[in-house]
């Protein structure tokens, strides 16, 4: 036998058999062609926007709460008149974060740097 042992399920086998049996990786080529990246931005957004019952506002503040979301700057957040419950609606996560921290609230959904 060569220098080199080959070892299989304990037992000491040939190279050609190791070759044989071993499981290859895939060229790099091959795994670059084919990586698929996470879609981390469609957490939420336009197509599919974050809703939440905690930061939502009497029907009658909507129109307020816009104008105080608007005044700010904050873009990506706004209150649906069209919705009694769940009125709040975030399409970004800056937009959800500044909100958040303008009304006070916190919660537990957060990302690394929704603080």
């Amino acid at each position: 036998m060569s220098a080199i042992p080959y070892i299989r399920n304990g037992v000491e086998v040939t190279r050609e058999e190791f070759d044989r049996t071993i499981r290859k990786a895939p060229s790099r080529r091959k795994r670059k062609k084919n990586r698929k990246f996470p879609n981390i931005a469609s957490a939420y957004g336009e197509g599919k926007p974050w809703r939440s019952l905690s930061i939502s506002c009497h029907p009658d503040q909507i129109p307020e709460r816009n104008a105080l979301l608007k005044a700010r700057n904050i873009t990506g957040a706004y209150y649906d008149p069209a919705q009694p419950i769940d009125n709040f609606v975030a399409t970004s996560q800056k937009g959800r974060r500044e909100a958040m921290k303008l009304f006070g609230v916190h919660d537990a959904d957060g990302g690394y740097g929704d603080g």
